[in-house]
């Protein structure tokens, strides 16, 4: 049982003594060394805004969808049994994951779950609709992602494979995880590097963890430097958080939680490492000629809160935060409060 929360009814680095612990890095040099080992476990929270956006992206390098309620689960949102964040991927004849900087047109593709359908549409092409498969010996296939095995997923069937690979330009194939738990239990020699990265922070088909989240604040600060200003939507969050005091907050939160005592609570991972795939416009699948925002975000280098997390991501673009699931319990709501913990 996690102990009950003190609750601080502040903004972010506002109260004294708790805002130095973050702000000079010694919560966070606590939490990234020793988290795991120890298992730790939050006790004292601050306020640091509100949800904005709360997004699942159904199908992996899709369109995502704002929801105005989702429920947490270890391997990613669910607002419903079918609809769940990136349960269906695009695969080559190989069995490998394709994402858009494969496949730019992949950031065309609408899908809508409704009961146990999948609606895919784009703008250039009539819409299919597929009933969702079931567990059958027939449907059954393996895939890969980023070389790693995913021993169960089904296949979504010819007609909506061929409709992906005509409008694709590429012979692919729709698959379709029907677990309810993560099959993917390796950790890449990247992630080893990162003491609070748990095996059970992996999802489905997400390229590192279950969750990611983003403030505006950050955002907004990044637009500043930028000829052609980008939403959030490039950046492909589960959760944008809004009314933070400053950009760049969540660099150093360790646990967050949505909501009010009973709220589920998530775990810091790793900072999310930027790639090419944010240089892709998600209105137009179109590459940014200049290769922003990523070559604007690498010029923007900053400390993440202890030298070790400034050694293994000395070379890259952090932006963003990597959480797997804490703790879980009540729903999260557009407009919920967002609080951040220290120990």
């Amino acid at each position: 049982m996690l102990c009950q929360p003190n609750m601080v009814e502040v903004s972010w680095k506002s109260a004294a003594a708790l805002s130095a612990a973050f702000a000079t890095g010694s919560v966070a040099t606590l939490l990234w060394g020793k988290l795991n080992k120890e298992k730790m476990k939050p006790e004292k929270w601050i306020r640091v805004g509100t949800v904005g956006e709360l997004m699942v992206y159904p199908v992996k390098s899709c369109q995502g969808t704002s929801v105005n309620e989702c429920t947490a689960t270890e391997i990613g949102f669910k607002v419903t049994n079918f609809f769940r964040d990136r349960i269906f991927t695009v695969v080559n004849t190989k069995g490998e994951t394709r994402r858009m900087t494969d496949l730019p047109k992949l950031a065309l593709i609408s899908p809508t779950i409704k009961d146990d359908t999948l609606t895919l549409s784009t703008p250039d092409k009539d819409p299919i609709t597929i009933s969702i498969p079931k567990d059958t010996p027939e449907a059954r296939r393996t895939c890969s992602i980023f070389g790693e095995h995913v021993k169960c997923v089904l296949d979504c069937g010819s007609e909506v494979n061929k409709w992906l690979s005509e409008f694709l330009e590429s012979d692919v194939f729709l698959y379709y995880h029907h677990d309810v738990t993560t099959q993917r239990h390796a950790l890449t020699d990247s992630q080893k590097q990162f003491s609070t990265f748990s095996k059970l922070d992996k999802g489905t088909f997400q390229d590192e963890t279950s969750y990611m989240f983003l403030t505006e604040e950050s955002v907004e600060e990044l637009n500043k430097r930028l000829d052609t200003p980008v939403t959030f939507l490039s950046f492909r969050p589960n959760i944008v958080i809004k009314g933070v005091s400053e950009p760049f907050a969540e660099d150093f939160w360790n646990f967050v939680r949505i909501g009010d005592e009973s709220g589920p609570i998530f775990k810091a991972s790793q900072p999310c490492l930027r790639c090419k795939l944010t240089n892709i416009d998600p209105s137009t699948g179109t590459t940014n000629p200049r290769g922003d925002p990523l070559r604007t975000l690498h010029k923007m280098k900053r400390k993440l809160g202890n030298e070790e997390l400034d050694r293994i991501c000395r070379t890259s673009a952090a932006f963003g935060l990597h959480l797997g699931l804490y703790k879980n319990s009540q729903p999260v709501k557009n407009g919920d409060p967002v609080y951040a913990a220290a120990l």
